[in-house]
């Protein structure tokens, strides 16, 4: 008897030891295969002519959704988006859809657990860029700071005014996002450009995606 419990208590180390492994190697794997976020957050042309811009706006901030947790970033504020005057900047909006978890979800930069919308404001014309990607998330939901390492996406230009000039697509985002957890601003934002976006289109544009049937996973 004594030698068969210490016989299953061997069993039980090693498996954790070996579960311990499997996750080095997982994440090992991940870093040199090169999907690891870069410092700076910007956005690339992947076209004949690329381009890189950065959509390091400074400090955004986060809400936590019913099925998302929604990040926006901006240097346009919700004053000059309900200005009828042109505005000049840039506004990112990412959800987070659900988290990466070795063994039940997909570990994988070719999947998809984040939708992105980029708005380019560039006078009275504008142009919303869109596509989905994948990230890690640093840190919990309903922390001070909350964000994503993004390593794999697409862009692509979903809708502009008339005489808005394309220079990013196809494009990907990449780089670490980190916000500030302050739902009411992270909404209002939201909304002021979603509205600034159905005015300038003449057609009612949400700038993030339709509500999700999926419960937001966080476990």
């Amino acid at each position: 008897m004594i030698a068969l419990a210490q016989s299953n208590r061997t069993h039980r180390i090693l498996a954790a030891f070996s579960a311990v492994l499997l996750s080095s190697f997982m994440v090992a794997l991940l870093c040199a295969c090169g999907v690891s976020a870069p410092e700076r957050l910007e956005v690339t042309s992947v076209g004949d002519t690329p381009r890189t811009f950065r959509a390091d706006l400074g400090v955004g901030t986060y809400s936590i959704e019913q099925a998302n947790v929604s990040f926006i970033l901006s240097d346009v504020t919700t004053t000059q988006l309900a200005d009828a005057a042109g505005v000049f900047g840039q506004l990112l909006h990412v959800e987070l859809m659900w988290e990466p978890k070795a063994g039940k979800t997909a570990v994988d930069p070719a999947a998809t657990n984040l939708s992105i919308r980029l708005l380019v404001f560039s006078g009275h014309e504008m142009g919303l860029y869109g596509g989905g990607g994948f990230g890690w998330p640093t840190g919990t939901a309903g922390d001070a700071e909350f964000g994503v390492d993004i390593v794999g996406s697409n862009l692509s230009l979903l809708a502009s005014t008339p005489a808005f000039v394309d220079l990013l697509s196809p494009s990907q985002l990449s780089g670490r996002l980190r916000t500030q957890h302050d739902d009411a601003a992270t909404r209002q934002l939201r909304r002021a450009a979603s509205q600034y976006t159905s005015n300038a289109l003449k057609r009612v544009q949400w700038v993030g995606i339709s509500p999700p049937s999926a419960e937001f996973i966080a476990r």
